[in-house]
């Protein structure tokens, strides 16, 4: 019985024992591992809410447990989780002491998707690997101990929308102690994103390791022995807008960094870091190859020691101190710091985004060196030795103080400064080079300059010289009170030693400007104004005695500019009111003297007086008014003084009307519009905006395009005999009766115009009736009409002539008419032009056309298109009575244009030109043949039989080659024959100009060995008769001043017989000089019966065109000048 007891005892207690064992045993069994392993996973799914799944798991004795495809999805199925394989090994035994030590721990690639889990920010990232051994952890003395850690292949970004608040209620103390050997982190990025800030970090460490870590939690105490990277990229984006060219502070971009610090020690915030190397490339090109320092930041103050950073070119050393005591209220302490410097251009211009290689040439290999000291507090601060030079260029020396520093009204301070520049060989060459020769620096240049702030208020004074001129500035500001004061006075300066391509030479001026305020439309604003030029050189203008006054006090304003220069006399006086809702005024211009020659404006004499009177007002918006009169002028030429009438210009604006009218004597315009003038402006500018749009897409006016922008407007012209257009054209030598224009434009009318102009007069001819009519509609779209009538004058025929045509959807078409006073038709001939692409095609109509009032046939199929100036093709025939014919044509195989004449009658054509009548054929053969770079144009041209006022003249020909050549220039050859015999040789060179106002430039020469005269009989009637021969040479040159002319004539063997006088005189063989566009005769004579000559001695100077002048000394004794006996044919005088 005992034994049974005993027996049911030992097994009662050895059962539990036992089945532990057997459930532990049965734990390293692969089917109960499995299945614990789904009821674990269930249950836990169910209690989180996520869906857990493990494809393998493997525990293997003692404590080695091996996980493979690990996974956990949310309610969605995004996966959050993902660990392809983990693996822990766990010492068993120290587990029965809590104590836990890890003999190896490794994850292989493991994937983590946040979501919204955590507040304010979603974590996202991939691990490739992270391994450790030997972990140690004591949970009762909370104390974690790692060996080597490593970290490889990881990306890891997050983004934080939001940052909750700490929770400041808990108390609990955190113990624990971390401390490891080593970690190295190999190809691990991290990207932080913050798009509420716009804040952007990315770095990647290609190869990182830290050795010696420790932390402290509970005392605060952090620590690492080593700290080295290698070949690690970081970026940092500051804002959404694009990156700038050069150094982008709030787009930094570094790679290549390198970065080696021998400790980092933190406690209680005590911070010391001793970085004894660092290196980078920066995305602007700047590179740092050295950078080092030893940092200290504590709760008294932060200090730098041994600071030093090196680029390829610059340097920096620091030494600072700052204690925080220094920047309190009530300071008790100084801070210090010490620095210098040598900056290289290259690198500034870097930095700025300047790499071009104009630039990166122009700064020279030299540093510009700078050092200084500062110390002091918040309550005084001193700057001392602050120096600073670019050898060879410019040296300058600073010092200054500063009180109060923080408080705005106690504020005081002083600054001074040094500027003196050396030898210009430095500067001469960079800075023109960087502003592109608009600005240089001159030599031995000095300036000084003191300011000082005291009370809110600053002052300075600024002195300046320079090669005998000078610059001094005196100024004043008050912050609070929003009060200036400024004085500049300027003497015998010369502002283009500054500003090369200005022509601002020399300068002589004060001003004195001082007020309250700068809103000009606040009552509390007051200015004063008062200035005096006494000599500017600009150009070619000098003046002098200018000076000008002005103020504006409680919204009123007043300005005075005079001038007694000796070309600009006269004043210019304003008074207006300036509001925020009005501004209203009189301007009013005494102009007693504008003499526009003496300022440059013209060659010729031409001067002025006139008073202008004008009255303005607006209230800033849509409403508007303009009145201005301009009377009592006078312009005065060298050869009379003229008075125009007064003008009158009245311009108003409203809500939905704009008028504007102008008169001047019995000249009369008026335009109005349905809008207000800025939205009648705006209107005008879209249409320009899209009738450019529009030639610039398809280079073909589509008037029914631009038709819904036109604005509404009326305008009518009435002009007749006094007014100053009539003046203006009066000196032209063109007269008229009277003219008188209407026209209208709408977005649904269109364009609307017709123009009339009666007895228009130009020298001996007169057209009588000019009528101009412009219509648009949607069908047949622009079209004009344009018709002359001219009736018998003064000899001359009448006629009547026209031009209609129209603009269509791209196409143009203009016919042109011809009758004369006897009805029949002297031109009958139209064209139709239109674009095909980059090409324009001209077809000529109708089928039967009438040139110079012969017939003629046009091919049917008959076109000219132009592509290019190297790619013209056509195919045009006229053929007329007697063989007279034009052709125009190309070949398909040949880029070369042949244009033919033959046989065109000259007696005919005389009919219809302006032209003597004369008669012959005439033949032109031209040949315009392009190339890739150039073309060719070879002309041959004779007239066969001329006859001249029915006097024969013979064969006249001329052979003529145009080429253009590089560099802009062209040139022209030409020979002129008569009979077969060469008369003259012309070659000629032409520059075009290098900038749009510029002129270009001809040179040539002329040359005529034996010109007979005799064949120039013909050309003046029988009126004289010319024996012997010319000879001469003509060289021309273009020169700024105008074409000059060289060279020499020689007459021999000359006579001319006058019949109106019935005498022969002889000229002198002698050789007459032209030099410089002036022909110089030296006792040149000319002969008649007898021995007394008629001497000529002088210049002809024909160097102005139209407007030759002639210094001429005239003998002559006994002379015979009349020799015709009454009645003798052709005779006008006798005796």
């Amino acid at each position: 019985m005992a034994k049974w007891i005993k027996r049911t005892v030992k097994t009662c207690l050895l059962a539990p024992v036992g089945a532990v064992a057997v459930g532990a045993v049965l734990l390293y069994v692969p089917p109960v591992q499995n299945a614990v392993l789904k009821v674990v996973l269930r249950h836990v799914s169910e209690r989180v809410g996520m869906e857990i799944t493990v494809g393998h798991m493997r525990l293997s004795y003692p404590l080695d447990l091996t996980l493979r495809d690990v996974s956990v999805r949310d309610s969605v199925c995004d996966t959050l989780l993902n660990v392809r394989g983990l693996s822990v090994s766990v010492r068993p035994w120290p587990l029965l002491r809590g104590e836990v030590f890890v003999s190896r721990l490794e994850l292989d690639s493991a994937l983590v998707h946040s979501k919204q889990m955590i507040e304010g920010m979603q974590l996202d990232g991939t691990f490739g690997r992270l391994a450790t051994a030997d972990v140690g952890l004591w949970a009762k003395k909370e104390e974690l101990k790692f060996d080597n850690v490593l970290l490889a292949d990881a990306e890891v970004a997050l983004v934080i929308d939001s940052i909750p608040p700490s929770d400041t209620t808990d108390t609990t103390v955190n113990r624990w102690r971390i401390t490891a050997e080593r970690l190295d982190l190999q190809r691990v990025g991290f990207t932080l994103r913050m798009p509420k800030d716009t804040l952007g970090v990315t770095t990647y460490l290609g190869d990182a390791r830290v050795t010696g870590i420790s932390a402290n939690l509970e005392a605060q105490r952090y620590a690492a022995g080593r700290l080295d990277i290698r070949g690690a990229y970081a970026a940092y984006d500051a804002s959404e807008r694009p990156r700038t060219v050069g150094l982008d502070p709030q787009h930094i971009s570094a790679s290549n960094i390198r970065l080696l610090v021998d400790s980092v020690r933190y406690h209680a915030g005590d911070l010391r870091v001793a970085l004894r190397e660092a290196s980078l490339d920066e995305r602007s090109g700047l590179s740092v190859e050295s950078l080092s320092a030893y940092v200290h930041l504590d709760s008294t103050g932060v200090s730098v020691s041994e600071g030093m950073l090196r680029t390829t070119r610059s340097w920096i050393d620091l030494q600072a101190r700052v204690p925080w005591a220094a920047l309190s209220d009530r300071p008790t302490a100084d801070l210090q710091a010490e620095w210098s410097a040598g900056i290289d251009g290259q690198d500034v211009l870097t930095a700025m985004g300047e790499q071009g290689p104009r630039l990166m040439r122009a700064i020279p290999d030299s540093l510009l060196y700078l050092s200084g000291l500062v110390e002091g507090n918040l309550e005084r601060m001193r700057v001392h030795d602050l120096m600073g030079g670019l050898p060879g260029a410019f040296t300058f020396e600073a010092y200054g103080s500063a009180e109060h520093v923080m408080d705005e009204r106690r504020r005081t301070g002083q600054i001074n400064l040094r500027l003196q520049t050396e030898s210009r060989q430095y500067l001469s060459h960079w800075i023109p080079e960087i502003s592109g020769g608009r600005v240089r620096m001159p030599e031995r240049m000095r300036v000084e300059l003191e300011a000082s702030l005291k009370g809110g208020e600053y002052q300075g004074r600024l002195k300046a010289e320079e090669s005998g001129g000078r610059v001094e500035l005196t100024g004043r500001y008050h912050t609070l009170r929003d009060e200036y004061a400024v004085d500049v006075r300027v003497d015998s300066l010369r502002p283009v030693h500054f500003l090369p391509k200005d022509s601002l030479y020399r300068l002589t001026a004060v001003l004195h400007a001082e007020g309250r305020g700068t809103d000009i439309f606040s009552p509390r604003t007051r200015i004063t104004l008062r200035g005096s030029v006494a000599d500017v050189h600009y150009g070619s203008y000098r003046l002098s005695g200018l000076s000008l006054d002005g103020s504006l006090l409680s919204h009123q304003a007043q300005a005075t500019l005079s001038s007694a220069s000796p070309y600009i006399k006269g004043k210019v006086m304003l008074d207006g009111v300036v509001r925020r809702d009005r501004m209203a005024g009189v301007v009013a211009i005494d102009m007693d003297t504008l003499d526009l020659m003496g300022l440059k404006l013209t060659k010729d004499p031409l001067s002025g007086s006139f008073q202008l009177f004008s009255e303005m007002e607006t209230d800033l918006k849509r409403r508007h008014r303009l009145d201005l009169t301009l009377g009592n002028w006078a312009i005065s030429t060298d050869q009379q003084t003229y008075r125009p009438k007064m003008l009158t210009l009245h311009a108003v604006s409203d809500d939905d009307t704009t008028r504007l009218s102008f008169h001047a004597g019995d000249m009369a315009l008026v335009a109005t519009g349905n809008a207000d003038a800025p939205t009648l402006l705006q209107r005008l500018g879209n249409l320009s905006d899209a009738f450019m749009g529009l030639m610039a897409r398809d280079s073909a006016a589509h008037i029914e395009r631009l038709t819904p922008l036109l604005p509404t407007l009326n305008i009518q012209l009435e002009a007749a005999q006094d007014n100053p257009l009539y003046n203006y054209l009066q000196e032209q030598n063109i007269f008229f009766d009277r003219l008188t224009v209407h026209a209208s434009t709408s977005p649904t009318d269109g364009l609307q115009a017709n123009a009339l102009l009666l007895s228009v007069m130009k020298d001996t001819m007169r057209l009588d009736t000019i009528c101009l009519d412009i219509r648009h509609d949607s069908i047949e779209g622009l079209t004009y009409a344009v018709d002359v009538i001219k009736n018998r004058f003064r000899g001359q025929d009448a006629f009547t002539a026209g031009l209609r045509g129209h603009l269509l959807n791209g196409v143009a078409e203009a016919n042109a008419l011809y009758r004369d006073s006897r009805g029949e038709t002297g031109l009958q001939l139209g064209v139709q032009a239109e674009q095909r692409g980059k090409a324009y095609r001209f077809h000529f109509i109708p089928d039967e056309p009438v040139l110079a009032f012969m017939p003629f046939k046009l091919n049917p199929e008959n076109y000219v298109e132009m592509r290019s100036l190297k790619s013209i093709s056509a195919d045009l025939k006229l053929t007329g009575p007697d063989n007279a014919a034009l052709w125009m044509h190309s070949s398909e195989d040949s880029t070369e244009l042949a244009v033919e004449i033959n046989q065109l009658d000259l007696q005919q054509l005389s009919r219809f030109a302006a032209i003597p009548d004369m008669q012959g054929r005439v033949n032109v053969a031209l040949r315009y043949v392009p190339s890739d770079v150039s073309f060719l144009i070879a002309a041959d041209a004779n007239i066969d039989n001329l006859i001249f006022r029915g006097q024969p003249v013979g064969e006249l020909l001329l052979n003529g080659v145009y080429l253009p050549l590089d560099n802009n220039r062209h040139r022209f050859d030409a020979h002129f024959y008569h009979n077969e015999s060469e008369l003259a040789t012309v070659s000629a060179f032409y520059r075009q100009p290098q900038q749009k106002q510029a002129q270009g430039a001809i040179d040539g020469t002329m040359q005529f060995d034996r010109i007979p005269l005799s064949e120039l009989n013909p050309f003046f009637g029988g009126a004289v008769d010319m024996q012997g021969v010319l000879r001469g040479q003509l060289t021309l040159e273009s020169r700024d001043r105008g074409p000059i002319w060289n060279g020499y004539l020689q007459l021999d063997s000359t006579s001319m017989y006058v019949r109106a006088v019935g005498t022969r005189f002889r000229f002198d063989d002698q050789e007459v000089d032209i030099k410089d566009s002036k022909l110089r005769l030296t006792k040149y004579g000319i002969y008649t019966t007898g021995g007394n000559p008629f001497v000529i001695s002088g210049t002809v100077d024909f160097s102005k065109s139209m407007k030759e002048t002639a210094d001429l000394r005239l003998v002559a004794q006994d002379m015979l000048l009349i020799d015709a006996p009454d009645g003798a044919p052709g005779a006008m005088l006798y005796g």
